[in-house]
């Protein structure tokens, strides 16, 4: 199947619709358990959720959900950082995996935090040139420029935010919890 998507260089040019479904972005949502009476006129029931909750330590990797607990990312960039990060096990087993199945609010434990730290060590370790968070430099005329973000840079900006993120969960909330929030009834 095609689907025609707008391209500046060919506005008609038609592309696959599994190219495009990499680049459709999937929202991460860390922090608090969230409950709620979902109150209707003919009957009530309860829903599950993640408080949303802003710090000001927080990663800043030049989005616009900086210092928030939701990062958007996109699905290529997000299952090639999983990927190279060696975290299939701990986001997508069928049994135990953070994601084994999109609509699951997953609680948080320090055994979690600890398998991102070891990732986050291992990966900085082996990528000591990687600069996640913004990407700008001065040029030669004194202005700001931007500058594009390696793939190195992705991958270490996703495992920055997760173990932030995952720690600040585990050290202060009652109920910590992880959640593909696309994917929630909320």
């Amino acid at each position: 199947m095609k689907v025609a998507i707008f391209n500046p260089t060919c506005p008609f040019k038609m592309l696959p619709i599994v190219s495009l479904i990499q680049f459709i972005p999937m929202t991460i949502k860390i922090g608090q358990l969230q409950t709620f009476i979902a109150a209707g006129p003919k009957e009530s029931c309860i829903k599950f959720g993640v408080e949303n909750t802003v710090n000001k330590y927080a990663p800043l990797l030049g989005d616009t959900l900086d210092f928030h607990n939701s990062r958007k990312v996109a699905n290529d960039y997000w299952f090639d950082a999983v990927e190279a990060l060696h975290l299939n096990e701990l986001f997508y087993n069928d049994e135990t995996g953070l994601f084994k199945t999109d609509a699951d609010i997953t609680p948080l434990t320090k055994a979690h935090l600890s398998v991102i730290n070891n990732a986050y060590d291992l990966y900085f370790e082996s990528n000591p040139k990687c600069k996640p968070g913004k990407h700008t430099a001065v040029g030669i005329d004194g202005r700001l420029n931007n500058i594009k973000p390696t793939k190195q840079d992705h991958i270490g900006g996703d495992i920055m935010w997760l173990r932030f993120w995952i720690n600040y969960a585990t050290s202060y909330f009652t109920k910590p919890v992880i959640a593909n929030v696309e994917y929630l009834y909320v």
